[in-house]
């Protein structure tokens, strides 16, 4: 039996209902007859009891039940506030050749606050940047592979030929729109993926950027999206500077499950991170980019669970100045020069926090001959200390490429300069000259329970 009053049905978008949409802005309304217990005449459920039973499975048997009734085998109506890209009031094709971008663009504008844009698989091509313009809103795809190498990605977003812009997504600081008064809060991107070709751009300077976020944007969300063969930054955030003469920034980001992947260019990395504060990144993957994650300025960020491989510098890079950061159980393998770069400076009681993370075989083509380690802490200056930096559980390895050749390395397992303090409780650091260098500072406080070893050849 069904009760009267419950919400309306989100259909499962595995597949696109048959039914034709209703008119933009309006929801099909069910009759409080339909919400009520009563069953068809010929015996059968009615579409919402069907619907509630399991939607396409239940239809058959509410069939069944019914002899054969059409009206129990009714499509489901659409959900509410959500705007799929391809019906015809859009018309987008997703056919990897036509220009989608003016038939996304229609939706996201079109998009109420709270509401949700819908891509159903396929490849959308477009000619221009596409602009986030509203708050609150979601864009969703149906799919997006974690190793975009290894398979497609159903609801792809990507450059169309003619293609002129930074970026293919961008969100701006409200001051930088004519007539914006509020700030583009609250965005959420799921299951995307964003595929740059390595177009570039019709010579826009700096390459084409992923996602291109300036100024005041917080509460973004990015949940299994996949950025991969941009000649920008795959995401891209930056401060803006206001007309009163301060800077805006990004914060409370949640990144989850979000992978950038093979940029082109010496300075194009994966996560390009100026200035976001208040963000948590868990299980991100980021590889065959110039630096993984270069995060400026960080103040009460989080890294969980994420991975950095095969850059072509750093795997993490934290610059400039900072506020706090903490790493849980992150990873690197095999970047070019070191796994973690620390290079920023800040005050005493800000350490950054690395726990439970592992750097593996990184610093086999270091920026210096004979620089690579698992970890490198240096200060801006004898003066212009690093913070502290405390490290739990912490391991560094040597070793050599996939195919068993090459240099082995690291040359250090951590690296430490001009820096506040550096304490070490627990963990494994392996250097082909030496698991730890802090000459000539000494600032090191290493604990019993860490094994310090020069790589060594096991004996034949």
């Amino acid at each position: 039996m069904i009760a009267s009053g419950l919400p309306d049905p989100v259909p499962s978008w595995s597949g696109r209902p048959s039914i034709s949409r209703p008119v933009e802005g309006e929801t099909p309304r069910v009759s409080r007859a339909e919400r009520s217990t009563h069953r068809s005449d010929e015996g059968g459920l009615t579409r919402r009891a069907a619907f509630l039973a399991g939607a396409a499975t239940a239809a058959p048997a509410a069939l069944a039940l019914s002899g054969g009734s059409a009206h129990a085998a009714e499509p489901v109506p659409p959900a509410r506030g959500w705007i799929d890209v391809t019906d015809a009031a859009y018309g987008a094709k997703g056919d990897d050749v036509a220009d989608d971008g003016p038939a996304l663009q229609k939706a996201f504008d079109a998009c109420k606050e709270g509401g949700t844009v819908y891509l159903p698989a396929g490849e959308y091509r477009t000619a221009q940047m596409l602009h986030i313009n509203k708050r609150n809103i979601t864009i969703r795809g149906s799919h997006a592979a974690r190793w975009p190498y290894r398979a497609g990605a159903p609801s792809c977003i990507k450059p169309h030929g003619s293609f002129t812009g930074k970026a293919l997504l961008r969100i701006q600081d409200k001051e930088e729109v004519p007539g914006r008064t509020e700030d583009i809060d609250g965005v959420r991107l799921v299951d995307l993926a964003f595929n740059g070709t390595r177009h570039e751009g019709g010579g826009v300077a700096g390459g084409v950027n992923g996602l291109y976020s300036t100024g005041q944007v917080r509460d973004l969300r990015i949940e299994g999206c996949t950025f991969w063969t941009f000649t920008g930054h795959c995401v891209n955030v930056a401060p803006y500077t206001r007309q009163d003469g301060r800077k805006s920034f990004a914060k409370g980001w949640r990144l989850t499950e979000v992978t950038c992947w093979n940029t082109r260019g010496e300075d194009v990395n994966g996560f390009h991170l100026d200035s976001l504060t208040d963000a948590q990144l868990t299980d991100c993957l980021a590889g065959d980019t110039a630096t993984g994650f270069y995060h400026v300025a960080p103040g009460d960020v989080t890294y969980t669970s994420c991975r950095s491989v095969f850059n072509r510098k750093y795997g993490y890079h934290v610059d400039r100045y900072c506020d706090g950061v903490i790493y849980n159980g992150c990873s690197t393998d095999r970047n070019g020069s070191d796994g973690w770069l620390l290079t920023a400076r800040g005050g005493n009681n800000r350490p950054v926090l690395l726990s439970g993370c592992y750097a593996r075989r990184d610093g086999h083509s270091p920026v210096a001959p004979d620089t690579g380690a698992g970890l490198r802490v240096k200060g801006a200056s004898a003066t212009a200390l690093h913070p502290p930096v405390v490290l739990s559980g912490f391991v560094a390895t040597t070793g050599v490429s996939d195919e068993n050749d090459g240099p082995r390395s690291p040359v250090h397992g951590v690296h430490y300069t001009q820096g506040r303090f550096l304490g070490i409780g627990g963990g494994f650091l392996e250097g082909t000259e030496a698991g730890l260098y802090d000459v000539p500072e000494r600032r090191a406080k290493v604990d019993a329970s860490v094994q310090v070893q020069r790589y060594t050849a096991p004996l034949p």
